[in-house]
């Protein structure tokens, strides 16, 4: 009898252990599995919105504005862009803002369309540079030109990212430079400085049917690139983008953000008071190409953002020669 019972017993105990080492190994794959899930969802997020491939300006879509691609500081900050510009400070001389007349000139450049919007890269090895007109009196190198367009079969369509007293235009062109301490604008956005970035906006107006004379070359090279490509093509053609900006242009100008997923608060915006014309032919070479899901790239432009009492100012242009 007292053998069967420590038989019975023997057996209780193997069994507890074998429920207890389960239950362990049970518990240890359920935190690996919760653990890699965390990882493999912060992967995605963070090459979402650095590499841009997957992030859309459809208001309601997986990819778009609301969207948790559009998270960090798109939901959360207080310097958000683009913005609708009401009222500005009177213009002092003392702030004008100086261009080099060769700093977007061109012999030849390359064309790309990365998914979600047209991207242009001037001939390469030459400074493209600019200073800004406040203290400190940091430098600052062209890296890209982006372009912003709407449908144009609403007369209140809006193309452009910002407004100018509730007035939107065709299409808004903006000339990306970095702060020259970091080598590109990639890194000057990891780098988190406050005056990382510098943008200088042009608008197009389509309200005239005066051809876009200026940005020819662009539009004419835009129907190469009408399916996204990682790799940008060349168009041997001279560019002479200074004349985007007419002697008499001023700036409206404020420190906002990206308008691209993770939204970083460390711009500069200028942006030109005077549009250039475009017809609605030239706008047509836009609104054909296709995004990164092969649909028709329009209203490829991020909702108006709160000015949160920001200030904005009002500055000249001056050229160097």
């Amino acid at each position: 009898m007292k053998v069967v019972v420590c038989v019975f017993i023997c057996i209780l105990c193997l069994l507890q252990l074998s429920f207890t080492t389960l239950g362990k190994k049970q518990l240890l794959n359920q935190q690996k599995a919760t653990k890699t899930k965390f990882i493999s969802e912060d992967k995605v997020s963070s090459r979402s919105y650095s590499e841009g491939k997957k992030f859309c300006y459809t208001r309601e879509s997986e990819c778009g504005p609301g969207s948790r691609l559009w998270d960090h500081q798109c939901r959360g900050g207080y310097r958000q862009s683009p913005i609708n510009i009401y009222e500005q400070g009177g213009y002092n001389p003392r702030l004008d803002v100086y261009l080099s007349k060769e700093s977007l000139r061109s012999k030849n450049f390359e064309i790309r369309n990365n998914g979600h919007t047209i991207e242009v890269n001037l001939q390469k090895r030459i400074e493209r540079k600019f200073t800004r007109p406040f203290s400190p009196p940091e430098t600052y190198q062209l890296e890209y030109i982006l372009f912003h367009w709407g449908t144009g079969k609403d007369p209140t369509d809006r193309g452009s990212e910002h407004m100018i007293r509730d007035k939107s235009y065709a299409m808004e062109i903006q000339f990306v430079f970095h702060n020259t301490k970091f080598k590109s604008v990639e890194d000057a956005i990891k780098s988190g400085n406050n005056l990382a970035v510098s943008i200088f906006s042009v608008f197009a107006d389509a309200s005239s049917k005066k051809t876009a004379n200026k940005l020819m070359p662009i539009v004419r090279a835009v129907s190469k690139v009408k399916n996204p490509s990682p790799k940008p093509t060349l168009v041997d053609q001279a560019l002479d983008l200074i004349k985007l900006f007419e002697p008499d242009t001023n700036f409206f100008y404020y420190n906002g953000s990206m308008t691209t997923p993770g939204c970083h608060e460390l711009v500069e915006w200028y942006i030109a008071d005077i549009p250039i014309p475009i017809n609605k032919k030239e706008m047509d070479f836009f609104r054909e190409i296709k995004d990164f899901r092969g649909e028709a790239m329009i209203l490829n432009n991020r909702p108006i953002q709160n000015l949160n009492y920001r200030h904005v100012e009002y500055l000249g242009l001056k050229f160097d020669d």
